[in-house]
């Protein structure tokens, strides 16, 4: 008897834990979002304000390049705010879910990993599109082009796998809730 009021005890500190977790990311998530979705329109503006105040004084930059470069980066970062908004929604449903192992929260991460896989698909072809139309193979090389590309790709495929191993969790918690 003794050793259920512990256990409950330890379950219910756990998902206290659990939620004070959930709550801090999903703030944490939605403002990072916030920021990457700011400086995604900041990076979009100013090096085309820049630039043209840059050309009137002189400069030999080509605008094609700077608008390929701004476009670049505003891409990369907005696909990070929506990576960012998949994670605060997951943690938002966490939090309200009685379990982790729901269907809701499975589709939430496979719908977040195929996000993934077009931000970076799209990046990947953007890029090598711009570069290639441009003639210049350095265009986009300080804004981490095929690296970064290839880590959102691979973070696609692991939240795959998350959405997979959460899926047949819940076809787990499921048979679980039925036999009691």
């Amino acid at each position: 008897m003794e050793n259920t009021d512990v256990m409950e005890r330890t379950l219910a500190r756990e998902k206290e834990q659990f939620d004070r977790f959930c709550k801090i990311m999903h703030i944490m998530s939605t403002a990072a979002c916030i920021l990457f979705a700011c400086g995604a329109v900041f990076c979009l503006v100013m090096p085309l304000v820049r630039h043209f105040g840059f050309v009137r004084g002189g400069g030999s930059e080509s605008t094609a390049a700077v608008a390929a470069a701004a476009l670049y980066t505003f891409l990369l970062l907005g696909g990070i705010a929506l990576l960012l908004n998949y994670a605060r929604n997951i943690f938002r449903r966490l939090r309200a879910a009685e379990t982790p192992f729901c269907y809701d929260i499975a589709d939430k991460i496979k719908g977040a990993g195929q996000a993934a896989w077009l931000i970076g698909f799209g990046l990947l072809v953007f890029g090598s599109a711009a570069t290639l139309f441009l003639n210049d193979p350095q265009l986009l090389r300080p804004y981490g082009f095929g690296t970064v590309e290839f880590g959102i790709l691979v973070l696609g495929a692991v939240l795959a796998i998350a959405a997979y191993v959460f899926n047949y969790g819940c076809k787990l918690q499921q048979e679980s809730d039925e036999t009691l």
